[in-house]
């Protein structure tokens, strides 16, 4: 038995297209994209004004400058829980931090977790204001992760941050 020319010209024909199609779509921008990102790392030191829900500091790493945190003292809550509750007396907030760079101001809205002592220890989660950052982060978005842990006075904070800031 012998093949048809016109079903193995078929096939090939059905093969290329495959090929070019799958290409476009692999090369094609997703629709929505956010545009160039940029991955971002460092550290942040800052200190706690607890009369006012504030802290302020120097954040070094991808971002550089300084920072102000601003609390909202009726979001300060503490994690409860009847099957689990925390192993040590744990708080939730949410609040405003802000990031001042030669290039710009970051403002962030945060929502956080800290367990107090005996380990002083958190984590925050900031999503991007696009809206009221100012220079190179006008209309940018993104998120950054802080994990922090408090000195033994429970107003001094040592952070790591990861997060990704796109333009």
């Amino acid at each position: 038995m012998s093949r048809s020319p016109r079903i193995g010209l078929s096939a090939v024909i059905l093969v290329a297209l495959a090929a070019f199609v799958g290409a476009w779509v692999v090369a094609a921008p997703s629709v929505g994209a956010a545009g160039r990102c940029q991955t971002l790392k460092g550290t942040l030191t800052s200190t706690a004004n607890f009369t006012n829900f504030t802290t302020s500091g120097t954040i070094s790493g991808d971002l550089e400058g300084s920072t102000f945190f601003q609390g909202d003292a009726s979001s300060l809550t503490p994690v409860t829980g009847t099957t689990s509750p925390p192993l040590n007396p744990t708080d939730h907030y949410t609040g405003d931090l802000t990031i001042t760079t030669k290039l710009g101001v970051l403002v962030t809205r945060s929502a956080g977790v800290f367990e107090f002592a005996p380990n002083g220890l958190g984590t925050q989660f900031d999503r991007v204001l696009s809206d009221r950052s100012t220079g190179r982060f006008a209309g940018a978005t993104g998120q950054l992760y802080f994990n922090f842990v408090a000195d033994s006075t429970l107003s001094g904070f040592s952070s790591t941050y990861t997060g990704q800031i796109c333009r």
